[in-house]
């Protein structure tokens, strides 16, 4: 019988192969398995597993085929292929999802429409007579590299790219901010909607808040699809060996060493580069998990994990921006 962690890792690598063959927006795989990682630091949906499964499901639909025809395994930090590790379950719904998606776009729009370092909170209830809410992250948008890096200089725990690549320029940026342990998410603002939404509005003080992780896109101009996406984050510490990678049929992974990381796996196929990566934090850094219910609680970071993706950017350029501060 599985417990709830293994439970959580199953769900979330079955997240994970469903994405695989998305195009389109680079941070669609990181957006939608923080909504499904419970627990998650910063980003709170409680949907059941079912909706957010029929979420997906509905992202994918006419994309790639969700329900069924996988072919592939899976391999941990080490390389190793781990058999049967996860079982990945029937991605159709068998539920009507919680929201329509007249009300997902509404609420989305609300939570998106966040300022920087704001939290939005949007409550619905569901047709269970429940109550849910989504939540955006604590963060703030970058206009340009220069301000980036600025801004990052009070971040040396995390690996930050010290240049731009040649041909490319930033098209996205994004930075993510974590409550240190001893401080409060301020509840600023409430306010009820029609439909039966309630919108709640959060902020951090400025001496409670740190970077804990970012986003970063950069993109050729006269070509869209030619780009190169950097996401890292903060997070618990995993076992090397527990934590696994999903393979489709036409991806090999290979492991590799990366100078500052502690390991480093290249996850590829004849289109896309995924390059992930991981390193133990020195000290530990406590954070208070932002939860509308449960606010005493609280945890620690204890390691950076750092993911490139890419379309046409040869590997090398995706090291050196690890690498190079």
């Amino acid at each position: 019988m599985m417990n709830e962690r293994q439970e959580k890792e199953r769900f979330v690598a079955a997240i994970d192969h469903t994405l695989t063959s998305l195009e389109g927006d680079p941070f669609l795989y990181q957006h939608v398995k923080a909504h499904a990682e419970k627990g998650e630091t910063m980003m709170k949906h409680r949907w059941t597993k079912a909706a957010v499964i029929t979420l997906i499901a509905v992202l994918c639909m006419g994309t790639v085929a969700v329900a069924g025809g996988w072919v592939g395994g899976f391999v941990n930090w080490k390389g190793e292929m781990i058999p049967d590790t996860v079982e990945i379950p029937h991605v159709m719904p068998t539920s009507a999802p919680e929201m329509t998606m007249t009300d997902f776009r509404r609420v989305n729009s609300i939570v998106s429409a966040a300022e920087d370092l704001e939290i939005v909170t949007v409550w619905e209830t569901n047709q269970f007579g429940g109550r849910s809410s989504t939540s955006n992250r604590l963060s703030r948008r970058v206009e340009d590299f220069a301000q980036f890096t600025a801004i990052m200089a009070d971040a040396p725990q995390l690996p930050v790219p010290g240049f731009v690549p040649e041909g490319y320029e930033l098209a996205e940026g994004q930075i993510f901010y974590a409550c240190a342990k001893d401080g409060r998410y301020k509840l600023t603002s409430s306010e009820e909607l029609e439909g039966g939404l309630t919108v709640e509005r959060y902020r951090v003080a400025d001496e409670h808040r740190f970077i804990c992780g970012y986003d970063l896109t950069f993109r050729r101009p006269e070509d869209f699809t030619d780009y190169i996406t950097i996401h890292t984050q903060m997070r618990e510490k995993q076992d090397p060996g527990e934590h696994h990678f999903g393979l489709n049929a036409d991806q090999t992974a290979e492991v590799l060493t990366v100078a500052g990381m502690d390991d480093a796996i290249l996850i590829s196929s004849e289109t896309h580069k995924s390059l992930n990566m991981r390193r133990v934090m020195q000290e530990k850094i406590g954070y208070r998990l932002f939860d509308t219910e449960w606010q005493g609680y609280v945890s620690s970071y204890a390691e950076v994990d750092v993911t490139v993706m890419t379309r046409l950017a040869d590997l090398e350029t995706c090291i050196r921006l690890i690498e190079e501060r």
